[in-house]
């Protein structure tokens, strides 16, 4: 029998669509499904979607108020990890988004776990599972075999799987927990160069992505404007992001962001590889470059040649005409 743990994530009050597709996941392979919620008491209109997931137990893992920093998840890490000590699970699954980047590879050194991070698949084998994920930025795939008796923390790319439309009824425990961790790690400061964009990447179904071909900070900005216009979220090259034209936290790339939306328009980015490693599972790839020979032409399925400014004056002055937002 295979038990397998998935911890949530919740964006604005609702349990995030990462989360369905990790429950898809692990129903493929799984006897047994749990889900971990946490945060519940900040969260209660999270009660009404618990007859909607398709898994078998519900765990609400919750704290008495604290005064204590929640920036880089320290209760959270806290918490899983007592709970972990408590229960048997052949696989504990997250998403690869900035959530599960900090916390699973924390609660794995804590519990003395194997970790794996951004992973794309995963195989029933006869002797225990097989995993795969992207090596060499992306261009090759290596299947990792796990062997019985090892219970490994696995964080899935999101956006591989569709949520199911099959449903459970399933048994729900909250479990209080006491904060007793002596070691506080305190976040000072948190910087977003563009706030008025909301959406995270990993959500994203559309990204507008600069590279350094764009020429600058001034120049994100126009690309903000077709952002919001077309109700996605703003990316970066790793180049863009160390000449300070924006945040870090935009940046796609193999030491940035995996992504992997239905629409990503790449601009000013010639393709390289580390950058190709955060976008090429988007299934439409729509590349603006004046270089006819820039990589990233390779793997675009529409390829427009020129100057980025005008194209994007132009695609601007096009869905505002046509009232797409």
């Amino acid at each position: 029998m295979i038990k397998t743990l998935l911890l949530s994530e919740i964006t604005d009050e609702k349990i995030s669509q990462n989360t369905y597709e990790l429950i898809n996941i692990a129903n493929e392979i799984s006897d047994e499904v749990s889900l971990v919620i946490l945060n519940f008491s900040d969260c209660k209109t999270l009660s009404k979607d618990f007859d909607k997931l398709y898994v078998d137990f519900i765990y609400v893992l919750t704290v008495p108020p604290l005064n204590t920093d929640k920036g880089i998840y320290n209760i959270d890490t806290f918490v899983i990890s007592k709970f972990i000590e408590s229960k048997n699970y052949d696989l504990i699954l997250l998403s690869k988004t900035e959530y599960g980047s900090i916390v699973g590879p924390r609660v794995a050194f804590g519990n003395k776990k194997e970790y794996l991070s951004d992973c794309v698949a995963i195989n029933l084998r006869e002797n225990g599972f097989s995993i795969t994920r992207p090596i060499y930025g992306g261009v090759a795939n290596a299947d990792y075999k796990i062997p019985p008796g090892i219970s490994p923390i696995i964080s899935f790319r999101p956006g591989l799987s569709l949520s199911s439309s099959d449903i459970k009824h399933p048994i729900i425990e909250e479990i209080t927990f006491e904060y007793s961790c002596q070691q506080h790690v305190k976040m000072i400061n948190e910087f977003n160069s563009m706030d008025e964009n909301k959406i995270k990447l990993e959500d994203a179904k559309i990204i507008v992505s600069g590279g350094r071909g764009i020429g600058g900070e001034l120049e994100f900005k126009e690309l903000n404007k077709l952002v919001n216009l077309l109700g996605g979220a703003l990316g970066a090259s790793r180049a863009a992001c160390d000449a300070g034209w924006v945040d870090h936290s935009y940046q796609i790339g193999l030491t940035g962001k995996t992504v992997s939306p239905d629409l990503y328009i790449s601009v000013g980015i010639s393709g390289a590889s580390q950058h190709l490693a955060g976008c090429s599972m988007s299934r439409n790839i729509v590349a603006i470059n004046n270089d006819k020979n820039a990589n990233i032409f390779n793997v675009a399925r529409f390829g427009v040649v020129g100057d980025w400014k005008s194209i994007v004056k132009s695609l601007i002055s096009t869905i505002e005409d046509l009232n797409i937002r």
